[in-house]
């Protein structure tokens, strides 16, 4: 099993602090070739629904790695992912700072990207477009905040490999409701991917074929926002295994909550769960 051992307080850790001013020459570096970057206007009528924080498909890893397409992106997501940051860590004026999809501006951006760019090259070309097509400048500050890290416990994982390692992306994105079942301990039943049930404040997932970063994720989803969580722990497979804990004094955002199974799971001893 895995430990968390706090630090506290976590020195040193970069926040991105935004501010508007006349346009500044990018710095050096990669560049797309943008055929649109602009603020979002009216939806024309009749248009499907879009997700309240917008769609950005494309680029390396994906199906259309030569041409990304953000449509109705907030800026703040679209600073997240250029500087590989967390929403806490970005200061600005209003027009960043605001999260709330109703209110903020959104902006559609579509650009080619040059053949074989890696994910962190297109980062940085990211900041670049940035800094050249909003006219924004960028400096950064320190800020303490609370964190966490996910470690070894003494003893060595006990973590089993995954029974499916090269499981298909499409079968981890249908995992979670692939299945309806329960076993004996009321965990859910999947093949691969992640799925939860909470019952009574005791939450029961199941990982499967699932690598550290995807559990931290989870874990992220019942702290605080401004409580960091990082990853010590060295391991990079793939794993199989369960996590029960109770939901207590925590936030309940259980992203991997999956509360429209029609089946329930058998009735379990009111064991008291686990404190995460």
């Amino acid at each position: 099993m895995q430990s968390l051992a706090r630090k506290a307080p976590a020195g040193a850790i970069a926040i991105l602090a935004c501010s508007i001013s006349a346009q500044s020459p990018p710095q050096a570096g990669l560049t797309v070739e943008v055929a649109s970057a602009r603020m979002s206007g009216p939806l024309p009528p009749n248009s499907p629904p879009i997700p309240a924080v917008g769609i950005m498909s494309g680029g390396p890893g994906t199906s259309d790695p030569r041409r990304i397409t953000y449509t109705r992106v907030l800026m703040r997501r679209i600073l997240v992912n250029a500087f590989g940051v967390r929403p806490d860590q970005i200061v600005g004026p209003s027009w960043v700072n605001d999260n709330d999809a109703a209110t903020a501006p959104a902006y559609d951006i579509v650009a080619n990207v040059p053949p074989n760019a890696t994910k962190e090259q297109l980062n940085l070309m990211l900041q670049n477009l940035i800094k050249e097509r909003f006219h924004m400048t960028l400096h950064r500050e320190q800020k303490d905040f609370d964190a966490y890290t996910l470690v070894v416990a003494k003893g060595g994982p006990k973590l089993h490999e995954a029974a499916e390692p090269q499981a298909s992306p499409l079968a981890r994105q249908s995992g979670a409701s692939a299945k309806s079942e329960f076993d004996q301990r009321g965990f859910p039943v999947i093949q691969v991917g992640t799925a939860a049930y909470v019952t009574n404040g005791h939450a029961r997932a199941t990982f499967r074929a699932v690598r550290v970063s995807q559990l931290l994720s989870v874990l992220s989803s019942q702290f605080l926002d401004s409580t960091h969580l990082e990853d010590k722990t060295g391991l990079t497979g793939t794993y199989d295994f369960n996590l029960d804990f109770s939901t207590a004094g925590l936030l309940g955002r259980l992203t991997i909550a999956d509360t429209q199974r029609k089946a329930r799971p058998p009735d379990i001893a009111a064991d008291p769960a686990p404190d995460l």
